[in-house]
C-alpha cells in the first residue's frame, strides 16, 4: 500500500481569509470614520476602539490563514502500517491496523466527520 497524505481543508481557509479581509476593511472604516456611528449613544472613541480591535483579530486571522494556505499540514497520514492522526505532533505514533475494528461517518451540519471505531481505545 503506498502512503497517502491528507493535508487540512484549503477551502475553508479561503472563507476565513475573505471574512477575515471584510472585518478589517470595516474595523478600517470605523477607524477613519468613527462620527457616523456616535448616533447610536457611542462615543466616538469606543467606535475607534472597537476599530482597531477588529483589524488586529482579524488581521492577526488573515495572516495566519495565509500562511497555512501557503505552506499545508499534514492531518492524516495513511500507510500500510496503520493510520496517523495527527502527525503534527509524531511521525511514528501510528494506529496499527490491526487495531482498528471499523469506521463510521457521520455528518454535523455540512462537516462530514469519520469515527474510527477501536478494539481498546484506552490504548
Amino acid at each position: 500500500m503506498e502512503r497517502i497524505e491528507v493535508c487540512t481543508n484549503k477551502k475553508k481557509l479561503f472563507i476565513i481569509i475573505i471574512l477575515s479581509f471584510v472585518f478589517v476593511l470595516l474595523g478600517t472604516y470605523l477607524l477613519i470614520e468613527p462620527g457616523n456611528f456616535s448616533k447610536y449613544k457611542s462615543s466616538p472613541i469606543i467606535t475607534q476602539v472597537i476599530g482597531v480591535s477588529s483589524i488586529l483579530l482579524f488581521g492577526v486571522a488573515m495572516i495566519l490563514s495565509l500562511i497555512r494556505v501557503i505552506n499545508p499540514q499534514l492531518a492524516l497520514i495513511i500507510d500500510s502500517q496503520g493510520l496517523n492522526v495527527n502527525p503534527k505532533k509524531s511521525l511514528t505514533d501510528n494506529i496499527k491496523w490491526n487495531e482498528i475494528k471499523g469506521f463510521k461517518e457521520i455528518k454535523i451540519n455540512s462537516t462530514k466527520i469519520i469515527i474510527n471505531k477501536l478494539y481498546d481505545p484506552s490504548k
